[in-house]
């Protein structure tokens, strides 16, 4: 059977889900070579324990901080930046 799709929705973008991410990627591979724990370490140390609700985790405050200033971009920019790109979301 020949299942058509009407003509007004048609699919801009695939899934983010339906694609592997590349390992050879210069975010995937910045990653790697960065030092999380001793910075989450670091960044937690700083934490008044009173905020402990409001805290996030280290490693997204962190790597939001590194792709910043690595892209010199704005704080709106960054977040836009991030949204868009599954490499900057890696875990």
């Amino acid at each position: 059977m020949i299942v058509k799709k009407p003509q007004n929705q048609g699919v801009l973008f695939e899934s983010p889900f339906d694609q592997e991410l590349d390992m050879e990627n210069r975010w995937i591979k910045f990653s790697r070579i960065i030092p999380w724990e001793e910075l989450s370490s670091f960044y937690l140390s700083r934490m008044d324990a009173k905020m402990e609700a409001a805290i996030k985790d280290a490693r997204i405050v962190l790597g939001a901080l590194i792709i910043k200033h690595h892209e010199s971009l704005g704080d709106e920019a960054t977040i836009f930046a991030i949204q868009e790109n599954l490499y900057m979301q890696g875990k």
